[in-house]
């Protein structure tokens, strides 16, 4: 396995926030390469999984976007469509329709271009909450006609209970609202100092919504194929040179449920568990049966590339506190073979396990289907 200890560091200083100037550079060179190859997609009509990837994306500049459940065109069935200004998150999924009309550019969340700030404010637009501006509660200023809203996901637009608040007004007035991480804050005709954010105190609201107004999270949200993508785009982005890269999945169909699996090396592997009802993958499993402590890295770099796969949304430090409370952000000082640990954070529970006969097993799964 080539490079493994250089890739080590990456994972360290990716995934714990630690790094050197080798690391930097690294990154440096890895940035320039992904500047170049971005992808983006312009105004028009995209079938998902065949003209576009399943995922999360943001629609840049001014103008409307439209999500369809089909191609019929009749607007009953419409998801979610906004005509918007500056920047909207969607994620679509399997066989849906995205259409885009305007002065619009689609970009994955990892191409997209970072949020505007000047002089500590933001304006119009939707802003992922974790992502693009921290928790807190915010003043937000209404300017006449001006419009809020805060959802829960960027699928649903405030239908099927994803709706948290929102307000019209069609004079100017301010209202006070609380977002946790994972939230979506949108403004029209409206601006938020940026200075003047109450943060959240405590770790869980850092990436949860209130319990009252979540529902359950039974699958990772990302169908096999998508998963696929998103890690091979995060696997070239954080070690190109070491090559774990997944294939088309190739499904096996069971009883009760699917699973899909895929071998890196002899010793380190990948299952993910598909939710037969909706077709997502509802749990992801690194297996490694080290010999060496090649393995044993390889192993480690393959799960925090599934982390960042799954949840893309958290920052440095919050990668942090999951790896080390599993004991994995020093693999060189890790008892493996007495490895068994487990952390909830948000949605997902996230553990390391050395199974007796199997090897080492790292996982993701929602905290909801436990």
């Amino acid at each position: 396995m080539k490079k493994i200890i250089l890739s080590a560091v990456l994972l360290t200083a990716i995934l714990t926030g630690c790094g050197n100037e080798t690391t930097e550079k690294v990154q440096e060179n890895q940035q320039i390469e992904q500047k170049a190859e971005v992808k983006k997609y312009g105004i028009g009509q995209y079938k998902v999984s065949e003209d576009i990837p399943a995922g999360e994306y943001i629609a840049v500049g001014e103008g409307y976007l439209e999500l369809m459940p089909d191609s019929t065109g009749d607007i009953n069935k419409i998801i979610f469509n906004d005509n918007f200004k500056n920047r909207i998150y969607v994620t679509v999924r399997d066989g849906e329709y995205i259409k885009l009309t305007g002065n619009v550019q689609l970009y994955s969340i990892k191409d997209a271009p970072k949020v505007e700030i000047k002089e500590d404010t933001i304006t119009d637009g939707q802003y992922k909450i974790g992502f693009d501006i921290p928790a807190g509660e915010y003043n937000i200023k209404l300017k006449e006609n001006g419009y809020l809203e805060v959802t829960k996901n960027s699928h649903d637009g405030i239908k099927n209970n994803n709706l948290i608040t929102n307000q019209f007004t069609n004079q100017p007035t301010n209202k006070y609202v609380t977002v946790f991480d994972g939230q979506y804050l949108k403004l029209k005709n409206a601006e938020v100092n940026l200075k003047n954010v109450k943060r959240v105190a405590t770790e869980e609201n850092k990436i949860s919504t209130p319990a009252q107004n979540t529902p359950k999270i039974l699958d990772l949200g990302l169908s096999p194929f998508a998963f696929s993508q998103q890690f091979n785009q995060n696997s070239q982005s954080i070690a190109p040179e070491i090559g774990f890269y997944v294939n088309e999945p190739q499904i096996q169909i069971g009883e009760k449920q699917n699973v899909f699996q895929y071998n890196f090396t002899g010793n380190l592997g990948m299952l993910g568990i598909v939710d037969k009802s909706n077709g997502n993958v509802k749990e992801i499993m690194i297996i490694s049966t080290p010999k060496t402590a090649d393995d044993i890295l390889g192993g480690v770099l393959l799960y925090g590339i599934s982390i960042m796969t799954v949840s893309p949304q958290l920052t440095v430090d919050q990668r942090s506190t999951i790896l080390n409370e599993l004991q994995l952000s020093n693999p060189e000082s890790t008892d493996f073979l007495h490895l068994d640990r487990k952390i909830t954070y948000g949605n997902y529970i996230y553990s390391a396990k050395f199974v007796q006969n199997i090897g080492l097993r790292y996982s993701i799964s929602p905290k909801d289907l436990n």
